[in-house]
């Protein structure tokens, strides 16, 4: 069998449209990674089994679109693309539907060097982009917040019970699992969080202990600002009664609804609700005013500094391009060269988690 790794290689293959738009939408996301790979500080050998890994998952979801041909020339182009060499098993190579990529021209590690190989791969990366510095701290993660005193918690991926998913901290460089299940959650300070539970009922965590704020179907998104105000965009439940977004209200231990519409919502230093709405606009609810800010988001935060961070409305491999800026009439965005669904930053730093549930922090 002639080698796999030159054959064909200049040969030019036609795609069916049909064929084309369908595989361009599975393998996007795997290509993405390894874009983001020569973005992140890897051992050499580590980076080139992940880049293979995401060469498998590509193939053994489109092999069903492609012919073998097809199948055989796509790999070969990426292999030539990011310069790896490998080793194939010829009695499989024609099968081409799992672990098609057998091994990497690497020496055999001991016991020991493998367990350090191990440990390695769990080292947390840095990515650098132009004096900025994204550091990863976490995966498998749905929401992230950081409180007014600079602690950082997170929501889990995966769901552990009738609440929803669990919650943790970020403690001396790792994560501790809390008290609690959430879907979302913001953090205030000295420990103090609100959360929505799967059932929409709103929770306030207070010396250590869970108190219920609201009813089950009120909420869908929750913010605490830095004065300790407590803002909600409502759950369709309560929309259906014609309520949106309210605030909670200390004296009488009540959520108390305001006119306006929203689907995000984060609260400035001064108890003010900024808000995303349905179609992506962002404003700024200053009593009786409203203040349009010049982006269209999927979320925001600001900080006491008013700085606001926004995950903006532009689709991209990870989740929505993220931009900061500060707030005045109008903001002049700085991109921030990283993707996103959910942010939330206080001061200088920042947190945010993307679609596949990575978390990065960024410190300036």
């Amino acid at each position: 069998m002639e080698d796999f790794g030159n054959n064909q290689s200049d040969q030019k293959h036609e795609y069916s449209i049909k064929k084309a738009k369908a595989l361009g939408k599975l393998i996007k996301s795997e290509v993405e990674k390894l874009r983001q790979l020569k973005k992140i500080k890897k051992s050499q050998e580590q980076e080139k089994r992940e880049v293979l890994r995401s060469l498998e998952s590509i193939l053994e979801n489109t092999l069903d679109m492609m012919s073998t041909e097809d199948a055989r020339y796509f790999l070969t182009r990426k292999i030539n693309e990011f310069q790896i060499k490998i080793n194939t098993n010829p009695a499989n190579a024609d099968l081409l539907s799992h672990n098609i990529v057998t091994s990497l021209e690497t020496p055999q590690l001991s016991v020991e060097d493998q367990k350090t190989e191990d440990i390695k791969s769990q080292e947390i990366p840095e990515v650098q982009v132009e004096g900025q510095t994204w550091e990863k701290i976490g995966e498998n993660f749905s929401d992230v917040s950081m409180s007014q005193d600079g602690q950082i918690f997170a929501i889990g991926s995966q769901s552990i019970g009738y609440g929803g998913n669990a919650i943790y901290q970020f403690v001396n460089g790792g994560w501790v699992q809390i008290p609690g299940e959430a879907v979302k959650i913001s953090a205030y300070k000295q420990g103090e969080i609100w959360s929505v539970n799967t059932s929409g009922k709103v929770w306030q965590k207070q010396n250590d202990q869970w108190v219920a704020r609201s009813d089950i179907g009120t909420a869908a998104d929750v913010a605490v600002g830095d004065d300790g105000s407590v803002w909600i965009t409502c759950a369709q439940q309560t929309k259906d009664k014609g309520i949106n977004i309210m605030y909670y209200d200390f004296s009488s231990q009540k959520f108390m609804k305001v006119n306006g519409f929203g689907q995000q919502i984060a609260v400035t230093r001064n108890g003010e609700p900024l808000i995303v709405l349905e179609n992506g606009e962002v404003i700024l609810r200053k009593g009786r005013e409203i203040q349009k800010i010049n982006i269209f988001a999927t979320n925001v935060s600001i900080t006491r500094l008013d700085e606001l961070w926004a995950v903006s409305a532009s689709k991209v491999d990870g989740g929505y391009q993220i931009y900061k800026g500060q707030l005045q009439a109008e903001i002049t965005w700085e991109d921030m060269q990283i993707s996103g669904v959910k942010v939330s930053a206080y001061d200088k730093t920042a947190i945010i988690v993307n679609e596949w549930g990575e978390v990065y922090r960024y410190r300036n």
